[in-house]
């Protein structure tokens, strides 16, 4: 139903149809063409929502729930420049599953910065995300890492798609700090972010040294036309701080390979096929 309405919206609209997911927390995937499901995520994550490993969001935790004293009464509403009527309180759907009317998941947390140059270093990532996660609380410490499938890394250690998140102890809460299409934003949101890397003040952040392990571990599926991602991770045991790279297609195709390094040191731990 509400997928039925959505589809039927105008070129331009401002209904934020990148907060519907469906019944198991996940993102639909689209038929072939632009990477919308891409896109989606990349905009929830901009708005602090958080993905799990298997790309689930915890409904529990950021589902949209209506007040106690919200509207009650169905309507109608035109939602196509063809002039269709899309019955059966199509618009009350849409309203209730995207939560228009309430603060979105994420409080803005820093002024959106012009990017001079879109793809950005990974060690210059950090140190603007830094910066700004400390203007935000003081006590802010890194909890994720990583680029988008949206913004590859390049074999100068750069992307046009990072996603850094940033947890403040005192608060509570955390900041997702995101470059996309030459623009840096900052979203806040209350409570924990998840296990803590043990990550050194001076980790390991040389981009285009983990892209070079990466080609060095995987130059077949390079020629094949994977790109190459990095994400941080934090062992259940004792938080010790991993690189993982991994491998994928513009369709989402996994390249079954993963290169783990040690976030503080850029050692290879392990080189796991799966």
């Amino acid at each position: 139903m509400v997928g039925y309405a959505l589809s039927a919206l105008a070129e331009g609209s401002r209904v934020p149809w990148h907060r519907v997911v469906n019944a198991a927390g996940k993102i639909s995937l689209r038929s072939k063409g632009r990477p919308m499901d891409k896109i989606q995520r990349f905009l929830r994550e901009k708005e602090g929502v958080r993905f799990g490993e298997r790309g689930v969001i915890s409904l529990e935790r950021f589902r949209w729930r209506p007040a106690a004293d919200g509207p009650r009464t169905f309507r109608t509403t035109r939602l196509s420049a063809g002039g269709k009527m899309k019955k059966r309180a199509a618009l009350w759907v849409i309203l209730a599953t995207l939560g228009l009317g309430r603060a979105a998941a994420g409080q803005e947390a820093c002024k959106t910065v012009a990017l001079k140059n879109p793809a950005v270093k990974l060690s210059d990532m950090y140190a603007m995300a830094d910066k700004a996660a400390k203007a935000w609380k003081a006590d802010a410490v890194p909890a994720r890492i990583t680029n988008t499938s949206l913004g590859p890394l390049q074999p100068d250690g750069s992307s046009t798609a990072w996603s850094l998140m940033f947890f403040s102890p005192q608060a509570n809460a955390s900041v997702a700090i995101n470059t996309f299409r030459g623009s840096l934003t900052c979203w806040a949101q209350p409570g924990p972010a998840g296990r803590l890397p043990d990550l050194k003040p001076d980790f390991y952040r040389d981009g285009a040294a983990l892209y070079a392990l990466a080609k060095k571990h995987g130059e077949a599926l390079l020629k094949q036309g994977y790109t190459v991602s990095l994400g941080t991770a934090a062992a259940p045991s004792d938080r010790h701080a991993t690189w993982y790279i991994n491998y994928s297609q513009e369709n989402g195709k996994d390249g079954g390979l993963s290169v783990i390094v040690n976030a503080n040191t850029g050692a290879v731990e392990d080189v796991i096929k799966h």
